[in-house]
Parts: C-alpha cells; structure tokens; sequence
C-alpha cells in the first residue's frame, strides 16, 4: 500500500507534463504546441525501442 501512496505524485506529475499545465493559458499556439511536441515524442520513442527490438530480433536469428 505504501507504494500507491508514493507512485501517485509521479502519476500526477505526469499528466500536468503531457497537459502542459507549465506553459502560458493565454497563449494557445504555446499550450498546443507543447502538447503536440511532447505526445509525438512519446509516439517517436515507441517506434524506436520497437524499430530496436526488430533490429535485434532479425539480427539474432
């Protein structure tokens, strides 16, 4: 139970990051700019660990 109680601030933290929460209210092409760039790096780092997995799959047979 202890560790619930620990993982919800960085499970909080997490979603003012990907809400923006820390870039200006007032200026929208900020605020969505920021969300597009930080969803499509999350997008871009999963199809390299899959692109890496693939590498070493075909490389290893």
């Amino acid at each position: 139970m202890n560790r619930e109680v620990e993982s919800r601030p960085l499970i909080d933290r997490t979603k003012k990051h990907f809400k923006a929460e820390d870039a200006p209210e007032d200026d929208w092409a900020e605020l969505w700019g920021r969300r597009i760039g930080r969803v499509l790096s999350v997008v871009l780092v999963i199809i390299v660990i899959g692109w890496i997995f693939s590498f070493l799959a075909e490389s290893g047979s």
